[in-house]
């Protein structure tokens, strides 16, 4: 659902379908990719997504535990708990939202073998956005994804309607105090602050949020390391074209 208008966007998504292709050797399947000169297993990783403790106690630091640490299914049967080992670990990577309920010390810490990038927004506080990167180098992220199609938080209405507040007991933790995404973000961000932003680290710098041909180009130009194809599952802005 979009958040904007609450546009849902299902019925378009029924057009596409699958085509298998039979008779094809399946007994060895490899689906890892390199990014960012990493190997991951497969092309899926986790995407960031902000107060996780919202849904579990442990938030972001119970996910990157997920990411790294063997994976049982547990079921029941004639009354008898079985586990069965299911992978020894995903083996892809974790975003981890610049938002988060967990620090980035404390992600880190949970999965040190994991692969790891902060999602960053470049905010109107220079200083505290290179705060950001400077624990995350420090943490051994391998990598920098800076949200560009976010200048204002959309207009959710279902939020509004409900009143919706982050509970007082949940923060973001990497931030001194409470802090409300609208007055940290920065509605003036230009190329220039990418190329400010690509200066300032070593570490790959990503943009998360990329929808035309004509941005991609520019972002090649300006010196980018990758380009992440997204958009916030409409909820941000409304009758985007879709991303798959």
């Amino acid at each position: 659902m979009s958040a904007t208008y609450e546009c849902p966007l299902y019925p378009p998504n029924r057009r596409w379908r699958l085509y298998p292709r039979v008779l094809r050797d399946v007994s060895q399947v490899d689906m890892s990719v390199s990014v960012l000169g990493q190997r991951l297993s497969m092309p899926v990783c986790v995407a960031a997504t902000a107060m996780q403790r919202m849904a579990h106690p442990d938030g972001e630091t119970a996910t990157m535990r997920g990411m790294v640490n063997p994976v049982y299914l547990i079921y029941v049967s004639h009354n008898l708990i079985s586990c069965i080992p299911a992978c020894s670990s995903t083996g892809t990577g974790m975003m981890l939202s610049c938002f988060a309920t967990s620090t980035i010390e404390e992600v880190a810490e949970a999965g040190p073998a994991g692969v790891r990038w902060l999602q960053l927004h470049i905010f109107k506080d220079r200083n505290l956005t290179i705060s950001l990167v400077r624990q995350a180098e420090r943490a051994c992220y391998t990598g920098i994804f800076v949200t560009v199609d976010m200048p204002y938080v959309g207009r959710r209405r279902y939020n509004m309607h409900k009143q919706f507040k982050f509970p007082s007991n949940h923060r973001a933790a990497n931030f001194d105090v409470h802090v409300q995404t609208d007055t940290l973000l920065d509605p003036t961000m230009q190329w220039e602050d990418i190329a400010w932003l690509k200066k300032m680290t070593s570490l790959p710098v990503v943009l998360k949020g990329v929808l035309t041909a004509e941005d991609a180009k520019l972002a090649l130009q300006y010196g980018v390391d990758g380009i992440l194809v997204s958009n916030h599952g409409a909820r941000q802005l409304a009758l985007l074209k879709k991303t798959a």
